[in-house]
């Protein structure tokens, strides 16, 4: 009975580890189709290449928010300067609103901290003699997972002036031990981030443990705005005249496009939401569903057993305060994970197992 469980389990990973990737190879939130883990690093010493964004725009932040900022701007020139839109004082004023909001989440999130690691690791040594272990050498692997288990990876020149087997915070307050569960390195930024979820190329920035709360704010009102902004666009077509009555000229392709391409960014846009919503439900992140086979302490498990999960007004609270407003009025230091000590299909607590308990399993 649980072989047939575990099967089932794997195939619903799967489908979601489908979708997950489906969403974040598809194009992000400004149509970049850029596939999110593809891009990084796939030398054995991870700090040799730094990949991912540096393929789309360079490394600079700079030019990732003169192009947020430009293409925003392009795209509102097109749809107040186009013949036949139809808009109102008051709707407009809500669009330039959500605008504002929208860009000051990105100039915020854009470069943010997404709980930032430092260790330093002596060139030619390796953790394994540092007591410490990476979790994979496959060279497919775009990011090396850390973890008390795994094969030992040869690391030289990483960055962190820190002694040996010592970890801190960006906010230089010491960890206990490190690396903290669920922590990876990412190869474009050349640093370990806690509770690693993904790389956003859109963004250049890693979404992790101290950011993810303010990433899913800015999908909402990215939506949001993206659906405001397409449907004050459909106004300028008479969509219910034949062909040869309709005012559609080639003065109106520029503002027949814009509609396409809200669409299409409403539809991402609202896939991240939705994504990303469920992540926050569940307390995963998006690496644990996709790479799930080869994280150490995922083994045993299947995907969907969301073994750091608790209750759902649980996992909020830390996903929205702990790691969200919270950290307006404390300082952040790395969350010390725990592994749920029973198999959520064998589990009797049903508050603290709302996914999957002895009883039913929702995936």
């Amino acid at each position: 009975m649980h072989n047939g469980k575990r099967e089932r389990g794997l195939l619903e990973g799967r489908i979601i580890a489908c979708f997950s990737s489906c969403y974040h190879g598809g194009g992000g939130i400004l149509g970049l189709a850029v596939q999110d883990y593809r891009n990084q690093s796939t030398s054995e010493d991870p700090t040799d290449s730094p990949a991912g964004a540096k393929d789309i725009l360079g490394e600079s932040d700079l030019a990732y928010r003169q192009f947020y900022f430009g293409t925003t701007a392009l795209a509102l020139s097109v749809l107040v300067l186009s013949p036949g839109v139809t808009w109102t004082y008051a709707s407009m004023g809500q669009l330039l609103f959500l605008i504002f909001l929208n860009g000051l989440l990105y100039h915020h999130l854009q470069g943010s901290n997404p709980g930032y690691l430092d260790i330093s690791i002596p060139k030619g040594e390796t953790l394994k003699k540092c007591g410490k272990y990476l979790s994979d050498e496959d060279h497919e692997d775009e990011f090396e997972l850390i973890s008390s288990q795994g094969r030992d990876t040869l690391l030289s020149k990483l960055p962190g002036d820190n002694v040996v087997g010592e970890a801190r915070s960006d906010d230089g307050l010491m960890e206990d031990t490190f690396p903290p569960l669920r922590a990876a390195y990412c190869t474009a930024k050349r640093k370990f981030v806690a509770k690693f979820d993904h790389f956003c190329p859109v963004l250049n920035t890693p979404i992790g443990e101290r950011n993810h709360c303010l990433f899913w704010w800015w999908t909402v009102l990215q939506f949001i705005q993206f659906w405001k902004a397409c449907g004050m666009a459909k106004t300028g077509f008479i969509w219910t005249l034949p062909s040869s009555d309709s005012n559609h000229t080639i003065s109106g392709l520029p503002l027949f496009f814009l509609v396409i391409f809200l669409d299409f960014l409403i539809f991402m846009s609202g896939m991240l939401v939705f994504f990303h919503s469920f992540l926050l439900f569940t307390m995963s992140t998006t690496y644990e569903l996709i790479k799930h086979e080869k994280v150490p302490y995922m083994q045993g498990l299947d995907p969907t057993d969301f073994p750091f999960s608790r209750s759902v007004p649980y996992n909020l609270r830390m996903a929205c305060w702990t790691h969200g407003f919270g950290l307006l009025c404390r300082k952040w230091t790395s969350y010390k994970w725990e592994l749920q000590k029973t198999r959520p299909d064998e589990a009797t607590d049903v508050w603290n197992n709302p996914f999957k308990n002895k009883y039913y399993s929702c995936c």
